[in-house]
């Protein structure tokens, strides 16, 4: 149980990464 929530945390943390690191990039190259 354990196991399977640290694993959906991490997924949770890749998703956000994936969706936030763009955002910044379109971000510094606006600027």
């Amino acid at each position: 149980m354990s196991s399977l929530w640290d694993f959906d945390l991490i997924y949770s943390f890749i998703t956000l990464y994936n969706y936030i690191i763009p955002l910044g990039l379109l971000n510094a190259f606006d600027l």
